[in-house]
């Protein structure tokens, strides 16, 4: 969805499609080197400047973003929500994929998804052979129900998009909702608990041994 941030051709200030901060661009011109020979012994040099492309420089990060006909083409611009801060390297990497092709196939992102799915769910606390197994794991273990019915859509659509069966996966809509899906299970599942045992960790080592004798 475009904002007022959004990067714009020509544009000074917008929001770097690298580091997401929006903050002002530095525009330089892409020109062509031609040799033309001018006669048997002397060859010249002519710069062509090459008007359909464009590059803007982020004043903070310092990359750079490709424009052809005024539109990006490198980095890929995704629709889908960025992975959470918090998310497993062996799961961003999955998500990331999916991202970068979710507009040209949300059938093969939702499957990207799901494998996404399927390495997070052991740092959830999930034992199993495959995916459906550990779903059942955790439900054994005390799993909460909006939880079980998050994992149980990603896990489905993207069965359907490996093998399609009755529900129609190759739907950006959808795809974009699974991106989401799976940033909630990574806040609730492992920012929350990490900040809870961080902050429980805190109190006084004589408190901790009193709720431990409470509970046991």
């Amino acid at each position: 969805m475009e904002t007022q941030n959004s990067p714009e051709f020509g544009k000074q200030v917008f929001e770097c499609p690298h580091c997401h901060v929006t903050t002002t661009q530095r525009w330089l011109k892409i020109y062509k080197e031609d040799k033309k020979r001018v006669d048997e012994h002397l060859t010249s040099i002519v710069n062509t400047h090459l008007s359909d492309f464009g590059i803007s420089e982020c004043d903070l990060c310092h990359r750079q973003t490709v424009w052809f006909n005024k539109k990006i083409i490198e980095p890929i611009i995704s629709p889908a929500l960025l992975a959470h801060k918090d998310m497993p390297n062996n799961v961003l990497d999955d998500f990331n994929e999916a991202r970068d092709i979710v507009e040209k196939s949300p059938r093969a992102a939702t499957a990207l998804l799901r494998l996404a799915l399927e390495k997070l769910l052991p740092q959830l606390g999930a034992d199993g052979e495959d995916i459906n197994k550990m779903i059942g794991n955790l439900v054994k273990k005390g799993l909460d129900e909006n939880t079980k019915k998050s994992l149980d859509i990603v896990r489905v659509y993207g069965n359907n998009a490996v093998h399609p069966g009755q529900i129609d996966v190759d739907d950006l809509k959808t795809a974009l909702l699974l991106f989401k899906i799976i940033n909630i299970l990574v806040e609730n599942k492992i920012s929350h608990t990490n900040m809870i045992d961080q902050y429980y960790s805190k109190m006084p080592k004589g408190i901790l041994k009193q709720i431990f004798k409470r509970d046991n």
